[in-house]
């Protein structure tokens, strides 16, 4: 069973027994299950631990790797609770910190951090509309889940395949856009910056469209307090120059992680492209 399906069976499961089964007993469940099957993502996260925190025990790498399962069942709980709500309960369960700094309109960005899939939702409630850019996922009928319920919410998906253009006509609407970042893009797409002292290649579109339209970057993170969520904006910033303002995107969210590792979803190769042999498993 691939990641999207163990994900989409997980989505269901999920749907059929929140109203039965305790929350945390659910998330124990799902998190157990995908540490002790999920092998496969499993080295790609303890490789990456290895690279970005080559300080920490082995059982250190071990427990936050277990976590990151459970915060990813978390998330998905959240996201079967969440799509049910009015935007003014979904509000009603969220705490801003930080927004006072923004000016409007502006460019989210924020990583696979925390409850990331929240953060869209959110923004559309709070601010009428955000386009945000997506890939498309190999699961077709998780794909229509995530849309519908985006949708919902005042969220514009953008395929990622030519949403440049489409993020270019919503920055000239004044609208507010989001990006998710991400380290190890394709060669073609992505410049180089650092990244737990590694090089890495990561996106520059927010900072191409941040100096084009002059308008703002906010490095968005959504963390769980109690029985809310805690949006924080950790960085507002204009882009001069696009290498500084990637680098300064890589470093909040490196912040971020190191601040909260379990939180940061390690299942993708994110040194790769300059460590390759670091993934050449046996």
């Amino acid at each position: 069973m691939n990641f999207n399906d163990f994900f989409y069976y997980g989505f269901k499961f999920v749907e059929k027994s929140i109203e039965i089964l305790p929350e945390n007993s659910l998330i124990n469940i799902l998190g157990n299950a995908g540490y002790l099957l999920d092998t496969k993502r499993k080295k790609v996260i303890f490789t990456n631990l290895n690279l970005a925190f080559p300080e920490k025990s082995k059982a250190q790498k071990k427990k936050i790797a277990k976590k990151v399962y459970k915060n990813f069942a978390r998330n998905l709980i959240e996201f079967v609770k969440n799509k049910k709500l009015s935007k003014k309960k979904l509000l009603e369960k969220v705490e801003f910190v930080g927004f006072e700094k923004l000016n409007y309109p502006v460019i989210f960005v924020t990583a696979h951090f925390g409850n990331w899939e929240i953060l869209p939702i959110v923004f559309g409630s709070k601010f009428e509309k955000i386009n945000i850019v997506y890939r498309k996922i190999d699961n077709e009928k998780l794909n229509e889940e995530i849309i519908k319920s985006r949708k919902k919410f005042n969220v514009d998906v953008i395929e990622k395949k030519g949403a440049l253009k489409k993020l270019i006509s919503a920055l000239k609407r004044k609208e507010t856009v989001g990006i998710l970042v991400d380290q190890n893009t394709a060669a073609n797409e992505g410049i180089e910056t650092t990244f737990f002292g590694k090089k890495v290649l990561q996106t520059p579109s927010a900072a191409i469209l941040s100096k084009k339209f002059n308008t703002p970057i906010a490095m968005a993170f959504a963390l769980p307090k109690e029985d809310k969520w805690q949006i924080i904006i950790k960085d507002v910033f204009y882009t001069k120059d696009i290498q500084e303002s990637v680098n300064r995107q890589s470093k909040v969210i490196e912040e971020m992680v190191r601040k909260y590792p379990d939180e940061y979803y390690w299942f993708h190769k994110k040194f790769k492209h300059f460590y390759e042999e670091e993934y050449n498993y046996v």
